[in-house]
This record gives structure tokens, C-alpha cells and sequence, in this order.
């Protein structure tokens, strides 16, 4: 007579957490001539033999149980379990600030983010991957075109697609002249003045203490005070580099 039920024993299966969505599981009886029936999540229970495999699962939760019957037909009443969690999704990556377009900063930085316990992957222009976190700053970088790149890994190992940031670094001061000018001392308290400055940049002027206002070459002046006078032109790029000249003569 044998009434005692065998006891199940799941001894493989996956990790906790896993990228892949074909597990398979190995199992044994305590009793030698057991048969097995197992059963996933809420299918049907059905007769299976170790290692018992399935393929194509969907991402999420899922559980496998499994129970020995012995030869004298007594079952376990308490199945061996295991619960598991498929991802094979890559998370994505938001690249949260940073210069884009045209800056005149050679010294950038960046910062990141993509789901909670990712890690990071960056590389710019032509480098290596290389892992990084947020925030990420690069020493001094050439003027020209870059292009910073960030991916992120979560905790399953699946590394989703790459956020990019293309920018183009200026970092030369603007050129500036002050052409044409009065003598450096003169009777005429009436005054003008040419200047150029580089290709699409902005021109703004200002005499002695004055605020800065834009102009255009030429600037004319009337009626000034005996004494010394600068003229001041400043000259700023597109990129925000801007850059002075400046002339002083004197009135009698």
C-alpha cells in the first residue's frame, strides 16, 4: 500500500527577469517512476515530460506549475511553481538637454533619462561606445559639426534604439573693424565712422558711456563736446560669439 504523494521539484527555469521568451524548465519527483503534469499561466494542464519548453511567450508575467503522480496513482498536492517576467522590448532614450543646432560652446553637455534602472551607453561623432551617465560633459571640443549619441540597456539586457543630437560648434570671436575715423585730435566736432564685421553677423554701436544700439556702417555723430570720445562697434555671430573695436580721438 502506498498513499503518500511525491513531492516536485522544479531544479531550472529562467531568471526572475529575462529578454528571452523560450524558457525551458527542468523538474524531478522524489519518487523514481513518476509521470508529471504541468501547466502555464491559465492554459490546460496536460501531461509533459523534463525539460518541458515553450516558445513565442508574450512580454509580461508569467507562471509555470508543474506536479508529480507516483506509480501508485498519488498526486502532489502542492505543484512546484516558478514566476517569471518576459521583456524583450528595448527601452527608449530621451536626451533632456544639450546644445542642438549652432552654439558657440565648446565644452557641452548633456543629460538623459529612459526607464527607471537603466544604464547608458554614449559616444559622439565617430567613437566608441562607452558607458556613461547623466549628466555627461565633454572637455573642449573642435568647432564644427558633432553629433552626440545615447542608448539605453534595461535590467532584462535589451538595449533600445539610439537618441541622437546633432550640433555645430563656432567658437571664434567674430572680426571686427573700425575702417575709416576722424584724426586721432581734431577741431570738427562732427564725426563718422565706417565698419565691418564678418558675414551674417550683427552690428550694434555705442559713443563713450552710452548703451549699445544696432547700427549700420556708416555712423555720423554732430555737435559733440570738446574732449576725448570712443566709438565703439561691437559684432556678434550667429553662434552668440561676439567681439568689440573700438577708436578714441580727442576734440578741441
Amino acid at each position: 500500500i502506498d498513499t503518500a504523494p511525491p513531492d516536485t521539484t522544479i531544479t531550472a527555469g529562467p531568471d526572475d527577469l529575462t529578454n528571452s521568451n523560450d524558457p525551458s524548465f527542468s523538474f524531478s519527483s522524489s519518487e523514481t517512476g513518476s509521470s508529471f503534469t504541468c501547466q502555464l499561466d491559465s492554459g490546460p494542464a496536460a501531461p509533459c515530460a523534463t525539460p518541458q519548453s515553450y516558445t513565442n511567450l508574450a512580454d509580461g508575467p508569467h507562471t509555470f506549475t508543474v506536479f508529480a503522480t507516483d506509480a501508485a496513482g498519488n498526486a502532489d498536492a502542492s505543484p512546484a511553481t516558478d514566476a517569471w517576467v518576459v521583456d524583450t522590448s528595448g527601452p527608449d532614450t530621451t536626451i533632456n538637454s544639450g546644445p542642438s543646432g549652432l552654439t558657440s560652446d565648446n565644452t557641452p553637455a548633456f543629460t538623459f533619462s529612459s526607464e527607471t534602472n537603466a544604464t547608458f551607453a554614449c559616444h559622439l561623432d565617430d567613437g566608441d561606445w562607452a558607458a556613461c551617465a547623466s549628466p555627461l560633459e565633454y572637455g573642449v571640443l573642435a568647432d564644427g559639426p558633432h553629433t552626440f549619441s545615447v542608448s539605453a540597456s534595461d535590467a532584462a539586457g535589451n538595449t533600445g534604439p539610439a537618441a541622437e543630437r546633432a550640433f555645430t560648434i563656432d567658437s571664434a570671436m567674430p572680426g571686427v573693424t573700425i575702417d575709416t575715423h576722424p584724426p586721432a585730435l581734431t577741431n570738427n566736432n562732427d564725426a563718422t565712422f565706417s565698419f565691418s564685421g564678418e558675414a551674417g553677423a550683427t552690428l550694434a554701436c555705442k559713443l563713450d558711456s552710452e548703451t549699445f544700439v544696432a547700427c549700420a556702417s556708416p555712423v555720423s555723430t554732430t555737435d559733440l563736446s570738446d574732449g576725448a570720445h570712443t566709438f565703439t562697434v561691437r559684432a556678434t555671430d550667429s553662434a552668440g560669439n561676439s567681439a568689440e573695436a573700438a577708436y578714441t580721438w580727442t576734440i578741441d
